[in-house]
């Protein structure tokens, strides 16, 4: 299985990090191989809006660092993002990402129920991060996501949604996140039918 993860925050040693990290331990040998980035590292703008991806090619056209990223998410079984919420939306970071899964649909991807150009069955975690400790209280965030991630075409989508990860705290996952992590992994490495 080929499994790209993309830590979102800037704190790469922080609670998105730690819990993609336990997610690729726990998926074995696929996690081991897994290619990771994280995006404060690499230099990139969100989606420009020049429709290219609509017009006259397939593959978003921006020529910077987050073109190999792109690939590999285009190329990958699993993508596992983790994006943290800042000011009641994940971060610009991660935003910026998701902005360019945009090149992942096709021009009459409103009207056409199969219009992506990604490879069906392809799976993916997102791991979203907050300080407050109500779970639902970005729930609408985690609800618009989780439809854009369909309507570029994962078959499956697993979110984890871990509290209490505030900036500067201790990183530690409670056995809520953890137990997750574990479910996830179980799921994702579990045979389906047929």
């Amino acid at each position: 299985m080929k499994i790209t993860a993309i830590i979102g925050s800037p704190r790469t040693q922080g609670h998105g990090a730690a819990i993609v990290r336990a997610l690729l331990e726990r998926l074995g040998e696929g996690g081991k191989r897994a290619k990771v980035y994280e995006l404060n590292r690499l230099s990139y703008r969100g989606c420009q809006a020049c429709m290219s991806c609509k017009s006259t090619s397939e593959v978003c056209v921006a020529e910077d660092d987050l073109r190999a990223v792109l690939e590999d998410v285009r190329l990958s079984d699993l993508v596992v993002i983790s994006a943290p919420v800042y000011m009641g939306e994940i971060n610009a970071q991660a935003k910026g990402l998701l902005d360019r899964f945009y090149s992942y649909l096709k021009p009459d991807f409103r009207t056409n129920p199969g219009a992506t150009r990604l490879d069906p069955g392809k799976k993916l975690v997102f791991i979203l991060t907050q300080g407050n400790p109500d779970e639902l209280s970005y729930g609408a965030v985690l609800e618009r996501h989780l439809r854009t991630f369909g309507m570029c075409g994962f078959k499956k989508v697993y979110p984890v949604v871990a509290t209490g990860a505030r900036a500067g705290s201790e990183v530690r996952l409670d056995a809520k996140t953890i137990a997750r992590v574990a479910e996830t992994a179980e799921a994702i490495l579990a045979r389906q039918p047929g």
